[in-house]
């Protein structure tokens, strides 16, 4: 499934469509598109996503962020990972700035440098831009929290609020081998982690 809420659309870069063609072309992957033009916060677009997975009778949703780039293989590491833990709220992987224009000074996601050993860390709180919940834990979040944050620029801090829920009654995870590497913004974007940190 693939809900696009980018203003021009993701097909009109011909790589992206290149890519869809490709995986469209393989009779195993049941390929879901949704063009979705209005504009919303992105609490609303996570709480969206909640809903058609759950309409879809999805195990899993992943949020992966348009600009990090994954190691070959990474997201099925990711879901057999997840499946092979019982208490699992979520799991997430390593956010690697690759440009070196956004050093938070109080980043709360510590899933940020690269790493070969695999290693299950516990994590307090997860990062939206690379993370796969089972959908069934999504079901105990108090999604009106998060609709009501209002968007900041570009960061919200809603991927606190939902993670921080998840491990009231769960455990979550970080496996430290898996590495997705975040080609940030030409303009360091300053206030970054103050939304993530207020709601800490």
């Amino acid at each position: 499934l693939l809900i696009d809420n980018s203003i021009e659309g993701i097909f009109s870069n011909p790589f992206i469509r290149a890519i869809w063609d490709l995986l469209a072309g393989n009779k195993k992957n049941n390929l879901i598109y949704i063009r979705d033009t209005e504009k919303k916060t992105v609490g609303q677009l996570q709480y969206n996503h909640y809903l058609k997975a759950v309409e879809l009778k999805y195990d899993f949703l992943y949020w992966l962020d348009s600009d990090i780039f994954l190691n070959t293989g990474m997201v099925k590491k990711m879901i057999d990972t997840i499946i092979s833990i019982d208490d699992a709220a979520f799991l997430q992987g390593n956010k690697i700035d690759i440009t070196s224009k956004q050093n938070y000074f109080n980043d709360i996601n510590i899933m940020n440098k690269y790493n070969v050993e695999e290693n299950l860390i516990d994590l307090f709180f997860g990062d939206t831009s690379n993370i796969i919940i089972p959908v069934k834990n999504l079901q105990e979040i108090d999604w009106s929290r998060v609709i009501e944050i209002k968007d900041k620029r570009v960061i919200t801090g809603t991927d606190t609020l939902i993670t921080g829920q998840l491990t009231i009654n769960k455990r979550g995870y970080g496996l430290t081998n898996l590495n997705g590497f975040h080609l940030s913004y030409h303009q360091r974007v300053q206030t970054a982690e103050i939304y993530a940190d207020w709601l800490r």
